[in-house]
């Protein structure tokens, strides 16, 4: 239905969730359109763990699990209060394979990344229509933020997403790396 797997970059932005702190969450958004309506079955997505520590070495993976969020549109980004689906994944319902390593920018600092592709199947299929714009969140439930989880950036789609966080809505230049399979 919607591939921006492919062209996948090194970058990634930070979309998750601390739970054993108080820190704010950090959401990322990627919007997109079905060619035709449909029944979603299936999403994969592609993902980074990293430190900010200088010349860190490649991190464990730290997600404990996933919020999978699906929005109507806004306007100008998601529309939070239009929430179409909602699906919590504990790790151990997730397909986590380690697609490569490289050297890369972790905020202000340069360590090693870990690549990661996920795959789960829908908990309830979601039914999309080709008339609407949708937004997608996938966040990373991690016990705190010392290993930054991070949604893969894509050249495929529009060129852009958002990210939220402290209240603030931002635009950045890059698409989200997912597929949704029927």
């Amino acid at each position: 239905m919607v591939d921006q797997l492919q062209d996948t970059l090194d970058s990634a932005e930070s979309s998750q969730r601390a739970i054993a702190t108080n820190e704010s969450p950090v959401a990322v958004f990627d919007s997109f359109r079905v060619r035709s309506a449909g029944t979603v079955t299936a999403i994969h997505w592609e993902g980074i763990y990293c430190q900010v520590v200088d010349n860190a070495p490649e991190p464990a993976p730290t997600a404990t699990g996933f919020a999978i969020t699906v929005y109507g549109d806004g306007g100008d980004g998601p529309g939070l209060d239009d929430e179409v689906a909602f699906y919590a994944y504990d790790i151990s319902e997730v397909t986590r394979s380690l697609t490569r390593t490289s050297r890369q920018a972790c905020g202000p600092v340069t360590s090693t990344g870990a690549h990661y592709r996920y795959e789960a199947e829908l908990i309830d299929p979601l039914r999309l229509d080709e008339s609407r714009t949708y937004w997608l969140s996938i966040q990373a439930l991690t016990p705190n933020f010392g290993t930054i989880w991070g949604w893969s950036g894509s050249t495929s789609g529009d060129g852009t997403s958002r990210r939220l966080a402290d209240g603030t809505m931002t635009e950045l230049d890059a698409d989200r790396a997912f597929a949704l399979y029927p």
